[in-house]
């Protein structure tokens, strides 16, 4: 039978893939930095050295383990986009999941099984040239190479944010306390069930991953069963008929945030360096940041069949 969970609750809804793995990366940063700081202020003994650090070259340390930090979670935000992608049927065969020698060596078996010169000598820019040939002869060229990787990213997106179905959210359970002292805040996730991939055929719909940021709750979420009848849809259209079904469950309605809880979805999304969310541009995009920022009630509701 399947299961509702809601949620009524003051929200930001957030790229998912962004938010993942800057929150891994902020996890393992900060308290490295917050050690770093803590030992050059109150370390005592003969052997705490880093106290007769000027607090400049203590800044300066910091800051390259910032750098660090954010060309990793560049990196990792990149891999995680490409995952959250082929989650939701919405990658290129050709463009995410071939290597340049994979895409040549296909078309030149192919150029070769009829009698053609190989793509070498054929085409001036070879890996364009033989993608654009690929995707203009897809008949002759079977799809298998790339249905391992696709399947493969499908899987790693999934460890990272929660699988369909389940209660765990991946590296959002595992920092969660982490979030919730860090910034005062929880991460909602769920995936969205959106029909037909463009990608390829044989998959049976696409999804797509939400994530919030809401305030804690000393409520948890409410959940409800009930029987559910499918419509009964046969060959000839008039034998189908509707089905209707209703589900009563009580919602807590959180009061509304405080200033202070406001600012807190603010501090986390420029704090994390999440894309679009970057200080110091000018006053009116801060203003305009501080404006996206706010919390809005909204009902989260994430169906488990």
């Amino acid at each position: 039978m399947p299961t509702i969970t809601s949620r009524l609750a003051y929200v930001v809804q957030v790229n998912a893939a962004h938010l993942v793995t800057h929150i891994e990366a902020e996890a393992q940063l900060y308290p490295v930095t917050e050690t770093l700081r803590l030992c050059h202020i109150f370390g005592t003994g003969d052997d705490a050295l880093i106290t007769r650090l000027p607090k400049e070259l203590v800044d300066m340390i910091e800051d390259e383990l910032v750098a660090e930090s954010v060309s990793t979670r560049t990196q990792r935000q990149e891999a995680a986009t490409k995952m959250s992608e082929c989650f939701g049927q919405r990658c290129s065969p050709l463009d995410d999941h071939a290597s340049e020698d994979t895409i040549l060596e296909i078309v030149n078996e192919t150029f070769t099984r009829w009698g053609e010169e190989t793509v070498d000598s054929l085409l001036d820019d070879r890996v364009d040239g033989a993608k654009a040939y690929m995707r203009d002869n897809s008949y002759e060229w079977e799809e298998d190479f790339w249905h391992e990787s696709h399947a493969s990213k499908i899987e790693e997106w999934q460890k990272l944010v929660g699988r369909l179905g389940s209660d765990e959210r991946g590296s959002f359970t595992k920092h969660q306390d982490f979030i919730r002292k860090r910034y005062g805040l929880e991460v909602f996730v769920m995936h969205r069930h959106n029909g037909e991939g463009i990608c390829c055929e044989g998959y049976e719909g696409t999804y797509t991953t939400l994530a919030y940021l809401t305030l804690p709750s000393g409520n948890a979420p409410q959940r409800s069963t009930y029987e559910h009848r499918r419509v009964l849809v046969k060959e000839e259209p008039e034998d189908s008929y509707p089905v209707e079904d209703a589900c009563i469950s009580d919602v807590t309605i959180p009061p509304a945030p405080s200033q202070d809880e406001k600012d807190r979805f603010f501090e986390m999304l420029t704090s994390l360096g999440l894309p679009g969310w970057n200080l110091g541009i000018s006053d009116e995009e801060d203003e305009k940041l501080r404006k996206l920022a706010i919390p809005k009630l909204k009902l989260l509701t994430r169906i488990v069949d």
